[in-house]
């Protein structure tokens, strides 16, 4: 089953920068797709038109089947979970509780299932016992893990991120990817962190100058430097170090681990 269809999107912004361009995109359903890009290739653009917070001047958005209309953009939203790059874009309430308790109270989920909700989804990310926490006195690690929280309550098919490890510390970061692995959803990943999407992604597109110029395996992709370059991307350190011939073999090593 397709859960995200893109058809012929494009977009500019009020000042007439156009953004994207004729994009077309298939996530399949339980699908993890890796995003990458430059800055400005519309990366985050794309993501913000998948739950309609922003809508194409032309083309069509599918959400399991349905066209994004202003008529189903609730249903859209409790499908579509979008994690923004910045954790205080998100967390915005006194309280954890209240943050995680905010989508499924503005959703008018009956008021006796709300503990519960937030509960479950403060366990799912390692959380519980912070309900009463204040979101502007955790780490920053901690603060991308509340961010999963407060979609979760909605239990979306879909899971969205943008730059999900930015300003993680490493063992930070690898507890994000961990957590990540372990979601049945479809999750779209927008990243520059190319060992994220090596370990977690069954596929990924390379978009540049708002339109999708490729798209495979990651350990296909993400080793050719001849694309990379094209796009104004560059091999990362880790991979560079190791010979040509092995960087395949490399790759299923760190997937194991």
């Amino acid at each position: 089953m397709i859960a995200v269809e893109v058809r012929n999107l494009s977009f500019a912004y009020p000042d007439g920068h156009q953004a994207l361009e004729e994009v077309n995109l298939t996530v399949e359903k339980g699908e993890c797709l890796g995003m990458v890009g430059p800055n400005g290739a519309g990366k985050s653009t794309l993501l913000l038109h998948l739950n309609g917070l922003l809508s194409g001047n032309s083309g069509d958005i599918r959400i399991l089947g349905q066209s994004i209309t202003k008529q189903n953009l609730s249903w859209v939203r409790q499908k579509v979970g979008l994690v923004f790059q910045n954790p205080d874009d998100q967390l915005f309430c006194p309280t954890l509780f209240e943050d995680v308790a905010f989508g499924p109270l503005n959703s008018q989920s009956p008021a006796e299932e709300i503990p519960g909700r937030v509960a479950t989804a403060l366990e799912k990310v390692g959380l519980s016992g912070f309900e009463n926490r204040s979101p502007s006195h955790m780490s920053v690690g901690e603060k991308r893990k509340a961010s999963l929280a407060t979609i979760l309550s909605m239990d979306p098919e879909i899971i969205i991120l943008d730059e999900p490890t930015s300003n993680l510390d490493p063992r930070s970061k690898k507890e994000l990817i961990t957590l990540l692995a372990t979601f049945p959803q479809t999750r779209i990943l927008a990243t520059h962190d190319f060992e994220m999407v090596l370990q977690l992604c069954d596929r990924v597109v390379l978009v540049a100058r708002g339109k999708v110029m490729a798209s495979g395996r990651p350990e296909e992709i993400l080793t050719d430097e001849s694309i990379l370059q094209t796009y104004g991307l560059e091999l990362p350190e880790f991979l560079r170090l190791v010979p040509a011939w092995d960087r395949k073999a490399f790759i299923s090593r760190l997937k194991a681990c």
